[in-house]
């Protein structure tokens, strides 16, 4: 079957660049600048040069050794191998492109992979002081690759990216070496500044708002919310599924929505839940809200919207007294061993879980315990019998002195 395609487009700078995608014995080719590559500049031109790059590959030779391939071209080639693959997910792509066309394309873009310098690196690396180490070795992390392919080629003699220091973080995740607000105070805090944010964008203010609460109150990861659509609301059930394209645990999850952000999701007739926010956004305006909301941070240390997942976990087991793997699941992360298989929870107990939290942000604490303290016993409390039984039965199941029926048959005993 026929796989070729030679198309125009054009280009950044206005010029009209002849793209080739092709498939030769059984191998399918990314899309090729045969403008860049060759210097073809009509569809016809392109066709001929590609019966010229057929042969080579036929003999055994690689067409594309000696051509002008600047970084830019090879990084475009390298994105939809990966992605086509399947070695990088949605979200690791998104986040490389997003790093490349920040801090590479320009200074270094248009250069030949053997023009780069170590230095032209090092300049790079070292212009970076607003970002953290991690973010600075990403410069490592994409190129070496890179130059390594190249190297066995011949194109290259020397992995440049290699010699810039892959730094270790400094950042400590423990919220008390980098705040004197507890994780309650800092859940508070930010749920109460979030009205007084101002947008530069007013038609825009709503819908961040909506999404900074949504973020708040489920801590889910910041670009899954972004890809949250009108189809994965249940609105007659109150509840969000997130479907597995979008997750990092390649599963659905469902989680309740909550009654803050339900008016809004309402009025979305299609698309996107957030359509104009976008991933590039999020730090900065998280950043604006963290000063709205004066937290107290130490110097030289901040917070981000990751760290939201481990204030809720903190919250939930030490204020809410919710069980740890029922305030871990809330999270979607996955459960290991036993637990895993035979411990699960039901949806309704993630809901539970969700509205205690929910209201011990919102309530202050008489409320709170007016509320839900004389209601009977949280089942989900790690005191709770029920809770000390189950995990001791998957103790035993787990050593092997229970089969899986004797398992079974003593979890649903333990749980009527």
């Amino acid at each position: 079957m026929s796989f070729n395609g030679i198309t125009e487009k054009k280009m950044e700078d206005g010029s009209i660049a002849v793209m080739v995608r092709f498939q030769h014995m059984s191998i399918r080719y990314p899309l090729k600048n045969f403008t860049t590559l060759f210097g073809c500049r009509t569809k016809t031109q392109a066709r001929n040069k590609l019966i010229e790059v057929k042969a080579m590959i036929s003999e055994g030779k690689n067409p594309f050794v000696n051509s002008k391939n600047n970084l830019n071209e090879i990084w475009e080639d390298r994105i939809e191998i990966l992605s086509a693959k399947g070695t990088w997910g949605e979200n690791t792509v998104i986040t490389y492109i997003n790093f490349y066309d920040q801090y590479l394309r320009k200074p270094i873009g248009k250069k030949k992979l053997e023009k780069i310098t170590y230095e032209d690196l090092k300049d790079i690396h070292n212009k970076m002081t607003d970002v953290k180490s991690h973010t600075r070795n990403t410069i490592r992390r994409i190129l070496s690759p890179i130059y390594e392919e190249y190297m066995k080629i011949g194109i290259v003699r020397e992995n440049e990216a290699k010699k810039i220091n892959n730094e270790k973080s400094t950042t400590n995740k423990k919220l008390h070496l980098r705040s004197s607000d507890n994780a309650l105070i800092i859940l508070k805090k930010l749920y109460s500044a979030v009205d007084y944010l101002q947008t530069k964008n007013k038609n825009q203010k709503s819908e961040i708002q909506m999404y900074l609460y949504l973020l708040i109150f489920t801590s889910h990861r910041k670009n899954e919310l972004l890809k949250l659509k009108k189809e994965n609301l249940i609105l007659k059930e109150n509840k969000i599924i997130s479907p597995k394209e979008i997750t990092k645990t390649k599963e659905d999850y469902h989680f309740p929505i909550p009654p803050i952000c339900l008016e809004y999701f309402k009025t979305i007739k299609k698309g996107l839940l957030f359509p104009t926010f976008s991933n590039a956004s999020i730090n900065a305006v998280f950043d604006r809200l963290i000063d709205v909301a004066k937290i107290n941070l130490y110097e030289g240390k901040k917070l981000t919207p990751h760290d939201l997942r481990r204030i809720m976990l903190n919250v939930m087991v030490t204020e809410c007294k919710i069980d740890s793997t029922l305030a871990d699941t809330c999270l979607s992360h996955v459960q290991q061993g036993t637990i895993q298989d035979y411990l699960s929870y039901d949806y309704k107990d993630i809901e539970q879980a969700y509205h205690l939290y929910w209201d011990m942000i919102v309530l202050n604490k008489e409320e709170y315990d007016i509320k839900h303290n004389n209601a009977p016993e949280n089942i989900f409390s790690p005191e709770n019998d029920k809770s000390d039984k189950l995990f001791k039965l998957a103790d035993l199941f787990e050593k092997g002195l229970l089969t899986k029926d004797e398992f079974i048959e003593q979890k649903n005993l333990i749980l009527k």
